[in-house]
C-alpha cells in the first residue's frame, strides 16, 4: 500500500475547559470554532461542531480524541474523527 498526501487542515480553536484532574489524568477540551483545509482535490471550511478532548494522563502522554465536521468547496460534508498521542 502506498500512502497519498490528501490534506492540511488548520483549526481554530476557543481557549480550552479544562476539567480539571481525574483518575486517569488531566483533561481539557478545545472548541472547535471555524478553520479550513486544503489538498490536491479537496478544500473547505471546518464547521463549528466539533473539538479536541485531551486527556493529560498522569503516565506523561497526552491522549487526543479529535472530531470535526467538514464542508467541502462543493457542498460535500464529511465526518472525521482520529486518536492520536502528545
Amino acid at each position: 500500500m502506498k500512502l497519498e498526501y490528501l490534506l492540511t487542515m488548520h483549526a481554530d480553536l476557543k481557549p480550552p475547559v479544562n476539567l480539571g484532574a481525574g483518575p486517569a489524568g488531566t483533561r481539557a477540551i478545545y472548541d472547535v470554532t471555524g478553520g479550513t483545509f486544503e489538498g490536491p482535490r479537496l478544500r473547505g471550511t471546518f464547521l463549528p461542531s466539533g473539538g479536541d478532548w485531551l486527556l493529560n494522563g498522569n503516565d506523561g502522554v497526552g491522549r487526543l480524541d479529535v472530531r470535526a465536521t467538514l464542508l467541502t468547496d462543493d457542498g460535500a460534508m464529511i465526518y472525521a474523527q482520529y486518536f492520536g498521542v502528545v
